[in-house]
């Protein structure tokens, strides 16, 4: 019968009572774990890990870990994926943490690390529940990742001793509020607290020296940060996206200003740049949108790609006097700037780099410029002049086109091509003198400058290219200058004021719908003793049946033999008294009256020159020693 009692006494123990789980977990250490409590204890001597899954097994259920002294060290992934750990008690032995250690602890709210703590593994605590943490200044580098999304953290603190916050050590941390970082830091790398939106109040050590790209990015919620006076460059994205700063002061050691630094910083209001700083790097103030003023100091050479790109309240910019580049798109769209003035050491300006200031209205170009790339001032509709200086050999495509406001253009000799649609809609162009020094002209420069009245071609151009004029719908008169060979097709289409045409007799083709919708036309001068190869097209719509065409005389019966020609109401031989075909504008009436003298640009002279120079006299070009 006592045996039986037992029997039954032992069969019953397990359910009235739990047993300890136990095993190693190193070399010199043991485990001991408690599914009552839930507490895991360790004991020992030197490093722990888990020797097998079926270890991990039992005890990954623990809520309260407890790590005797005597322990230095806690194995990679030790705790990884814990998700009821809420409790860690450290041992004051241990000095490393490795990697992924209590990475997504979804319970682990507050621990204390060791006060003698050395080393932390990449990933340590990422993905935790931590609300705070207090790093010693016994760890010198906190690794990358180590607290990456740790979206509860409200506090951290860095303590004097640590030199190093690694990649992306913070990244994540959105309920981040306050940061307090240690002297000692020299380094803080890339991303390291982006996405930290609620920041506010940033200081930066004074000893810093070394940032990573992207260190406050998107940190949304930053209104003050205070540099480093060490510092000696602004990384690439370090505040970009912080759109509730205000202001920033620039430290005077530095020399940079790294792409998209401040981008997007959508409050900031107030820049202050060092006298020292040399440049100003792509994006690098793009979409900073009540920016209004900026000071560029003069040890600034070179401004980026987009780098003040859609300021739109921007109205006022000084240029730094060793500006050598400006990049493509620098100022575009900041349609409040009213004024640039570029030193005479600007010489380069890269494509749209003011493209759309539309309240834009004056621009004094560098003495020096040699390179104007595409668009440069496109769509800035309220500029009204501008002079190409003599530096200046090329202008690109589309440079001015839709400058509605521009009336004067100034062109100093040197200037060597134009590209297509410089001057495209710029409807209150109503003369324009070209240099003499072109010799390229591209298509459809002048298309839709419907007040331009007057046009004086350079002397060295070989053909009229096509869409030169088209839709100019005030031009009155034309002269082609003496060595063009060819006029492209819809040079002058809709032309519809035009009443006089000089063609020099260096002229062999005429291409189609060159002169078409002419509607006003008087008289053309065609000096050609051959008749040149005219497509039948070239004058169509020009009420050409009542018009006089004016040719040599040998050549008479060779033009009435070919279309378009024909088609003249009335063809008659050339007089000595008819214009000729120069470089020089004629007068409105397009008759260069007897004995009158005039200046190479057109302008009648009373009476004979009392200086010397060259002169226009009878039709010929005279000189007066």
């Amino acid at each position: 019968m006592k045996k039986q009692l037992l029997y039954i006494a032992m069969i019953m123990l397990p359910l009235g009572a739990s047993a300890d789980e136990s095993g190693k977990c190193g070399e010199n250490a043991n485990f001991t774990y408690n599914e009552e409590t839930k507490t895991l204890t360790i004991e020992g001597t030197g490093s722990i890990y888990w020797e097998s899954n079926a270890d991990i097994n039992k005890t990954k259920n623990a809520e309260t870990v407890i790590i005797s002294d005597g322990i230095t060290s806690i194995g990679g992934t030790m705790f990884h994926f814990w998700n009821s750990l809420s409790s860690i008690t450290f041992g004051k032995d241990i000095k490393k943490i490795g990697q992924l250690a209590f990475s997504s602890c979804g319970a682990l709210k507050n621990i204390t690390l060791p006060s003698e703590l050395e080393s932390l593994g990449e990933q340590v605590f990422a993905g935790s529940a931590l609300t705070s943490i207090n790093i010693p200044g016994t760890v010198e580098t906190i690794p990358r990742f180590a607290f990456m999304n740790c979206k509860n953290l409200e506090t951290v603190t860095i303590n004097d001793g640590t030199s190093v916050i690694g990649i992306q050590a913070f990244d994540g941390c959105s309920s981040l509020q306050s940061l307090k970082i240690g002297d000692s830091v020299t380094e803080i790398g890339t991303k390291a607290f982006q996405y930290c939106s609620k920041l506010d109040h940033i200081i930066l050590p004074p000893n810093l020296s070394t940032l990573g790209s992207g260190i406050f990015y998107k940190c949304s919620g930053i209104t003050e940060i205070k540099l480093s006076e060490s510092l000696t460059s602004i990384s690439s994205s370090m505040c970009e996206g912080c759109k509730m700063l205000l202001s920033i002061e620039i430290p005077k050691n530095v020399k940079t200003i790294n792409s998209s630094a401040f981008k997007d910083c959508a409050l900031l209001k107030k820049v202050s740049l060092p006298e020292g700083l040399l440049s100003i790097n792509g994006s690098a103030f793009e979409d900073c949108k009540v920016l209004e003023t900026v000071a560029v100091p003069n040890s600034v050479t070179s401004i980026g790609n987009s780098a003040f790109l859609n300021n739109t309240n921007l109205t006022n910019i000084t240029f730094s006097e060793e500006l050598t580049d400006i990049g493509n798109y620098a100022f575009s769209g900041c349609s409040s700037l009213t004024n640039v003035e570029l030193h005479n050491k600007v010489k380069t300006i890269g494509y749209q780099a003011f493209h759309n200031c539309k309240s834009l209205s004056s621009v004094i170009l560098s003495s020096g410029l040699e390179e104007m790339d595409a668009g440069v001032f496109e769509g800035c509709s309220s500029l009204a002049s501008i002079t190409i200086p003599a530096s200046l050999k090329k202008i690109s495509n589309s440079v001015f086109k839709d400058c509605k406001a521009l009336s004067s253009v100034i062109f100093e000799e040197g200037l060597q091509s134009i590209g297509n649609y410089t001057f495209q809609n710029c409807g209150s162009l109503k003369t324009v003198e070209l240099p003499n020094s072109l010799t390229s002209i591209g298509s459809s420069v002048f298309w839709g400058c419907s007040t331009l009245t007057n046009a004086k071609l350079p002397s060295e151009i070989k053909s009229i290219s096509s869409y030169l004029f088209y839709k100019c719908f005030s031009l009155e008169s034309i002269s082609i200058p003496e060595k063009v060979i060819t006029i492209e097709s819809n040079a002058f289409y809709d032309c519809t004021s035009l009443k006089t045409i000089i063609i020099p007799s260096s002229v062999v083709s005429i291409a189609a719908y060159s002169f078409e919708n002419s509607k006003s036309l008087e008289n053309v001068y065609c000096y050609a003793s051959d008749v040149p190869d005219t497509k039948s097209s070239a004058f169509k719509k020009t009420y050409a049946n009542k018009a006089t065409l004016h040719i040599p005389g040998a050549s008479i019966e060779a033009y009435k033999a070919k279309e378009p020609w024909m088609w003249f109401f009335n063809i008659v031989a050339i007089a000595d008294t008819d214009p000729k075909p120069t470089a020089i504008d004629l007068p409105l009436n397009n008759v260069i009256e007897k004995n009158i003298w005039y200046t190479l640009t057109g302008r009648k002279i009373e009476g004979k020159p009392t200086s010397k120079g060259l002169y226009i006299h009878n039709g010929k070009k005279v000189i007066l020693k």
